[in-house]
């Protein structure tokens, strides 16, 4: 794979990115996964579909688990949701592969079970879109935080370089309009973005070599 890896998060199929994708989908093997049950779908989440999920975590080209979350307007109820989160801490930590997190109206309780838990993986909060204060609190917990399609200006002028990542999530736009962005906000190059975001993505994922991201 000799492309920049910079796509925190995406839901299309790419070599530049982290493809999420549920239990059961097809894997392609010039692709990077994270797979996950997403907190919409844990109501469907029967013991089958938990063995597949073990079983696709394991697998090389899987590099991080999720997206799994907490969901307070939609999907299951809140200890279902809670549940299938807590199960995908602990695959995260026995796979030694990070956690990309859905949260809606959560954050809170998220911010509770990192102090509680002292997860050894990190914790990436995927299309983060709220206020720099909230970003604040995540980053000094040591939380990623992925800016996608619609992210607050204010709040990218606040993440930490070696905290923050682009995404496309399910937006049609390209990495690189969203690297465009970030950058215009914070005062820095679409490259300078999409390097940083790259660089991260390396170094949490164990992505080597960096794929030109020095």
């Amino acid at each position: 794979m000799n492309a920049l890896i910079a796509d925190a998060h995406t839901h299309h199929a790419t070599t530049e990115g982290i493809v999420s994708i549920t239990p059961g989908e097809t894997m392609q093997p010039d692709m990077l996964y994270s797979v996950g049950i997403h907190p919409w779908h844990v109501t469907e989440a029967t013991p089958v579909l938990w063995q597949e999920l073990q079983r696709m975590a394991a697998m090389p080209h899987t590099v991080a688990i999720g997206e799994t979350g907490i969901d307070a307007l939609r999907g299951g109820s809140a200890d279902l949701q809670e549940e299938a989160f807590l199960r995908h801490i602990s695959l995260s930590e026995s796979m030694s592969k990070p956690l990309v997190i859905h949260s809606v109206r959560s954050h809170q309780r998220i911010i509770e079970l990192h102090r509680t838990l002292r997860p050894s993986q990190p914790w990436i909060f995927h299309g983060f879109r709220l206020k720099p204060s909230i970003a604040s609190i995540l980053t000094d917990e040591g939380i990623y935080l992925s800016l996608g399609a619609g992210f607050n200006p204010d709040t990218a002028r606040v993440i930490p370089s070696d905290l923050l990542l682009a995404e496309t999530d399910e937006a049609t736009v390209s990495i690189a309009e969203i690297a465009r962005a970030i950058g215009n906000a914070r005062g820095e190059s679409e490259m300078e973005i999409l390097r940083t975001s790259a660089r991260n993505l390396a170094r949490i994922m164990r992505l080597y070599p960096t794929q030109n991201a020095k």
